[in-house]
């Protein structure tokens, strides 16, 4: 006869001592198809999780496609510079360069974001953490834009 499992692992048969579907077994079964499965144990804040990677690569492929959307916009946006007055030309022109290094600069962010997202271990504790980076990430998209609007001085 074979020693007992260790405490917890497995259950004893409820009906009968054999297992009809494993002769082998004799009073504990852990075959599914006995009707007696192990215990579900508690999940714990460090057991891994499998599916955290579908936050990440959402995000990443919305902060793509929006970042490329908004970064067209800005390098369009240089032709409203050509104002009929030379003044307000000069002064848009003389704003607009450091403005685009200060967007290029500030794309930072969003890929900062992008890579905690990714970059955090798939334990159960990081689940609100995870999401919130992954919603935060395409949302951030429009931070370097907005300080990009507020620096050309626009005629």
């Amino acid at each position: 006869m074979r020693p007992a499992p260790p405490p917890g692992w497995l259950e004893p048969m409820a009906e009968s001592t054999v297992c009809e579907n494993a002769p082998c077994h004799d009073v504990w079964c852990d075959d599914v198809r006995c009707g007696v499965a192990p215990p579900e144990r508690e999940r714990g804040p460090d057991d891994r999780v499998s599916w955290q990677w579908i936050a990440p690569l959402v995000s990443t492929l919305v902060t793509l496609i929006v970042g490329f959307y908004i970064t067209v916009g800005v390098g369009l946006s240089q032709m409203a510079c050509d104002a009929p007055g030379e003044a307000a030309r000069a002064r848009c022109e003389s704003t607009f360069h450091p403005a685009m290094r200060v967007y290029f600069g500030g794309l930072a962010l969003p890929l900062g974001l992008l890579i905690a997202g990714w970059g955090l271990p798939r334990r159960r504790r990081n689940i609100p953490r995870r999401i919130r980076l992954a919603f935060l990430a395409p949302l951030s998209v429009a931070v370097p834009y907005a300080v990009f609007n507020g620096l050309v001085d626009w005629p």
